[in-house]
């Protein structure tokens, strides 16, 4: 059994692993960083962080510290809070009219709400775009059409 230190100088934060010989150490610590809910990050920030991994060991009885790996590695988002999620479910239902405001709302939360919210908002927005696309098209098409109304 190998003995870890991992620093995360971003989070001011160190994670103690011990780790079996057969195993490689980047993928056990990527694994533990990438699924450590403590480690998460805002959205829109950068989704890297520096990481360095020393070897501890005991010489004469007496602990060593040995760097054997830095580098930059990826971390997780934050999950989307309520506030977030109805912020953004606006921003993009104000991109459809009216009248397909509800069906994209109720459609994305009926699929994707086991996911959570950034998934309902991913479907939202893909529904809003197939829409709003197929919307163009279609008032591009019937332009030409001028309507006679006669008076009475």
């Amino acid at each position: 059994m190998r003995h870890f230190e991992v620093v995360i100088e971003k989070f001011n934060k160190s994670i103690f692993i011990d780790i079996d010989e057969s195993k490689d150490v980047i993928d056990v610590v990527k694994d533990k960083i990438l699924y450590n809910n403590e480690l998460r990050v805002d959205r829109g920030m950068d989704q890297t962080i520096r990481v360095q991994i020393y070897n501890l060991t005991y010489a004469n009885g007496k602990p060593q510290k040995i760097l054997e790996h830095a580098s930059y590695m990826p971390v997780g988002v934050k999950p989307r809070t309520v506030d977030e999620y109805n912020s953004d479910l606006k921003k993009i239902l104000e991109t459809l009219p009216i009248e397909f405001r509800g069906y994209v709302s109720s459609s994305s939360y009926e699929e994707g709400h086991s996911s959570g919210y950034d998934e309902i908002i991913n479907l939202a927005q893909s529904m809003a775009e197939d829409l709003n696309k197929a919307i163009d098209a279609y008032t591009l098409r019937i332009k030409p059409i001028s309507f006679v109304f006669k008076k009475a």
